[in-house]
């Protein structure tokens, strides 16, 4: 969920005021000059609110392809024409004399020029105050432009049919820098600070090289992906592709970002010095400040993102879609996200369930509150300022078994929120848990539990290790993890049949301890993506007092827990 102030602008039709108007025929009459204006026009009708946080700027009757500000201007690219705004959105004109196509690919300004990508006209430039834009068709000769982009003198052009072009003098003079390019499809281009290039594919994937001239042999990193968008940020590249996003570098094994699962069509990567929005077709946009975690911008509020544009001295982020919705959200306001809805599962009736949820500030302005919930919830801390972890452990010693649904309430100086905990109180004597080797589906006395992490056998110990905190919850115990000391603590009161149990382990040490006790395990627990520990069966099991058998056949195990 995203919380933040409203951005108020006013809308020209409100300087009509209903006593103005005689009559029902009047107000239709009304309706219908203003529906011709904005078909006919393009002066667009200012920021409706969506939501309480993302304001729409500007309805364009054409999906949009390219945003870009130069602080002075605002450039708004479609799939058919070019509209430009020298008041911040307010109004725009559109400027596609010259153009032979007016589905636009590509925006940037270098010098006192802005260059055009088009899909099937080519590359044009020109000022904004040019009765015309000027083809460049006889400097980059291909008509299908992928992006445009620019970094200090330097402007790069990638296309589907002539490759990577680069001018080093404001678009004076172009070289083409194919070399070691099984293709001529290419759609996307970042050079670093530190002078690394790399340059995306359609059909080939991700190239790089350390320089730029007529010598440069282009590399494969990533290979087979169509790359759709590029972006460096906190020492790592992120890489858009039609099929995920991807998170690497030279010398560092690129892996998928599966914070939403499936293949998801990533239309657009935008980033500053501390921040990083990926845009994902049918999904919405996604933000990062960590490189690590990703937190869900719109929750649903833009769901076909086309474009994305970050104006860093304003601190604002515009967003464009297939719908034709010019959006805004206004970064410099605090804008809190979080998790709306977390699920525990189940667990016994009498035990204990943890959980966490994180509170971040993806604005820069100010943000404060209050965290309040029910008695049987426990919270490791009740004030929060700007970004916050919050730890929670949910005592079910005085509720009966049923399913439960209950608020955390989040209290702020920018609005309230309301995080959802749901989990089933389970009333039972003996608890059966079965797992298979190398399958995320799970059993807890008959009902389906989906894991992150499937239980495996270890290669060089031969033993199976499988997912320490769905045991141990299952089982009725609380589970800690200390990041200063990386030690996994396990408490678990006392019941009629087993006595309290207090277990410690690291990951990577094959010392544990059980009541205080020294233990050496089979095999050293370990932490699997997405940050799961996995323990040796043998060792959880009886540390519990539990039962184990094992059908070979299925390879299935059965544990058996008696309360």
């Amino acid at each position: 969920m995203v919380i933040a102030p409203i951005v108020n602008l006013k809308i020209f039709v409100q300087v009509f005021q209903a006593k103005t108007l005689r009559g029902h025929d009047m107000r239709k009459l009304f309706t219908f000059i203003v529906f011709i204006l904005l078909v006919f026009s393009i002066l667009i009708l200012p920021f409706s609110v969506i939501g309480n946080s993302v304001g729409n700027l500007n309805q364009f009757p054409y999906p949009i392809t390219l945003i870009f500000s130069d602080g002075n201007n605002l450039l708004i690219g479609t799939e058919s024409g070019l509209f430009i705004s020298n008041d911040e959105g307010r109004s725009f004109v559109q400027k596609n004399s010259g153009l032979s196509d007016t589905h636009i690919t590509g925006i940037v300004r270098s010098g006192d020029k802005y260059f055009i990508g088009t899909s099937e006209g080519g590359l044009y430039a020109g000022n904004v105050k040019d009765q015309k834009w000027i083809s460049f068709s006889n400097k980059v000769n291909c008509p299908t432009i992928s992006s445009v982009s620019s970094k200090d003198n330097m402007i790069f052009v990638t296309s589907l049919c002539t490759g990577f072009h680069v001018s080093f003098d404001y678009g004076s003079t172009w070289l083409d820098i194919n070399s070691g390019l099984p293709t001529q499809k290419t759609t996307s281009f970042i050079r670093t600070e530190s002078g690394r290039n790399f340059l995306g594919t359609e059909d080939s994937g991700l190239y790089y090289s350390e320089s730029l001239d007529e010598k440069t042999v282009w590399q494969n990193l990533l290979p087979e992906y169509s790359v759709t968008s590029l972006s460096y940020f906190m020492g790592s590249l992120f890489v858009g592709t039609s099929s995920g996003l991807f998170k690497g570098n030279v010398g560092i094994k690129f892996q998928k970002m599966d914070f939403i699962g499936g293949e998801p069509y990533i239309a657009g990567i935008i980033y500053n010095n501390d921040r990083l929005f990926v845009a994902i077709q049918n999904f919405g946009v996604f933000v990062t400040l960590d490189g690590i975690n990703f937190y869900d911008v719109l929750q649903g509020q833009v769901l076909f993102p086309r474009s994305l544009y970050l104006e860093n001295s304003s601190r604002k982020l515009y967003i464009g879609d297939n719908n034709g919705n010019l959006s805004l959200i206004d970064l410099s306001l605090p804008l809190l996200v979080c998790r709306t809805k977390i699920d525990l599962g189940v667990v016994n009736e009498g035990n204990k369930l943890s959980g966490s949820f994180s509170i971040v500030n993806i604005g820069y302005g100010a943000l404060n509150g209050t965290i309040f919930a029910p008695a049987f919830i426990k919270l490791n801390k009740t004030n929060f300022i700007n970004t916050s972890s919050i730890n929670f452990i949910v005592d079910t010693a005085e509720l009966s078994p049923d399913n439960y649904t209950v608020p955390i309430k989040i209290s702020s100086n920018i609005g309230a929120q309301n995080i959802y905990i749901s989990f089933k109180v389970l009333e039972v004597t003996e608890i059966k848990i079965t797992l298979t080797i190398d399958s995320k589906d799970a059993y807890v006395n008959g009902e389906k539990i989906l894991l992150d992490a499937p239980p495996f056998i270890d290669k060089q110990s031969s033993r199976t290790l499988v997912p320490l905190r769905f045991i141990s919850q299952a089982f009725g115990a609380e589970v800690e993890w200390d990041e200063k000391l990386r030690k996994v603590t396990i408490k678990k009161a006392s019941t009629k049949n087993n006595p309290a149990i207090l277990i410690e382990l690291w990951p990577g040490n094959k010392t544990a301890k059980v009541n205080l006790k020294s233990v050496e395990l089979d095999a050293a627990p370990v932490i699997i993506p997405p940050g799961r520990t996995m323990v040796p069966l043998r060792f959880i099991s009886e540390s519990f007092g539990s039962s184990v058998s094992w059908d070979g056949i299925n390879r299935r195990i059965t544990i058996i827990y008696k309360r």
